[in-house]
């Protein structure tokens, strides 16, 4: 049976996932309405079923009629943001996003939440019901939003997603992306936890594909759902499964660990929505492969 088209706003539309996912839509034949901070070249670009919109949308958002969902996947968390500004944007963009929801009556909310909701978690697997310890500025703001969102339950029915390190060619700012940054300049790595397991990653055509899947399946209240990879390696075999892979000649120091490290329990998101994790050093091994054709310096992240 064919999956039917729904009509869905994305917001964020510009960032690493927002991109993505309104790509991913297209091509499974939905409607997309495309949020952007500012209005970029290629959002120009006339596409069949694509309505573009830009603004701030701290201002507030305009919402069409008619919509099936909308997918939250803005969110501001660049390096050197400072915490009162990372508080303030994440919260007020989300404040705005739901009072338009809920002045429309659309149905269903997807957000993209982060791990970095729990902070340093509470024990060595965490899942769904984890207490947070500890966030920083942009876990925090995560949560507040979470928060948001589940006091507005008997209103609108939202699936908050918890991202790990989302992989995929151009990714930054998380603790892969980093590290291989690093091996590939070969320029000294300092790490932790070298003998935990890991598994927090997901590659972003993976989360796409789930996005898609969630979609189509629907969902009839607001739940929360952890996401992350499949057969863990520890956090040493990762960094050096990422050196051999660019024949890295970086050395590696080893420090004291300043906290705890944790893995990632997706049995909520497997039993009730299909969640099919792919094996870490699978996700590990396309990122690399991605990311080997973007020359060093010259990629424009600032690499």
């Amino acid at each position: 049976m064919e999956a039917r088209s729904w009509r869905v706003l994305v917001t964020g539309a510009g960032g690493f996932f927002g991109r993505r996912i309104v790509g991913h839509l297209l091509e499974r034949g939905h409607r997309v309405h495309a949020h952007y901070r500012t209005l970029e070249s290629d959002a120009a670009v006339p596409v069949a079923r694509l309505h573009v919109q830009a603004g701030n949308l701290c201002a507030g958002l305009d919402l069409p009629e008619g919509l099936d969902l909308v997918i939250h996947a803005a969110a501001a968390g660049q390096l050197g943001l400072g915490t009162a500004d990372c508080l303030t944007d994440n919260l007020d963009t989300t404040r705005a996003v739901l009072a338009a929801v809920l002045s429309r009556r659309v149905p269903r909310l997807l957000f993209l939440s982060s791990m970095a909701a729990i902070g340093y978690g509470d024990g060595p697997v965490v899942d769904e019901t984890s207490g947070v310890v500890n966030p920083h500025a942009y876990g925090m703001a995560k949560r507040l939003c979470e928060c948001l969102f589940e006091d507005s339950a008997e209103h609108l029915q939202t699936l908050i997603l918890r991202l790990p390190n989302v992989l995929g060619r151009g990714c930054r700012e998380h603790f892969v992306s980093e590290v291989f940054k690093r091996l590939r300049r070969h320029q000294p790595v300092t790490a932790f936890n070298p003998d935990r397991p890991f598994n927090s990653i997901i590659h972003v055509d993976d989360l796409c594909r789930f996005v898609g899947s969630v979609i189509d399946q629907g969902w009839s209240k607001t739940e929360l759902l952890c996401l992350g990879s499949a057969e863990p390696l520890t956090i040493a075999a990762v960094i050096d499964r990422l050196a051999q892979s660019c024949a890295s000649c970086s050395p590696v120091t080893w420090a004291s660990a300043p906290r705890p490290s944790y893995l990632i329990s997706t049995r909520r998101a497997e039993a009730g929505y299909g969640y099919r994790p792919e094996p870490v050093a699978v996700a590990l091994d396309r990122y690399t492969q991605e990311e080997l054709t973007i020359p060093i310096y010259t990629d424009g992240l600032g690499r």
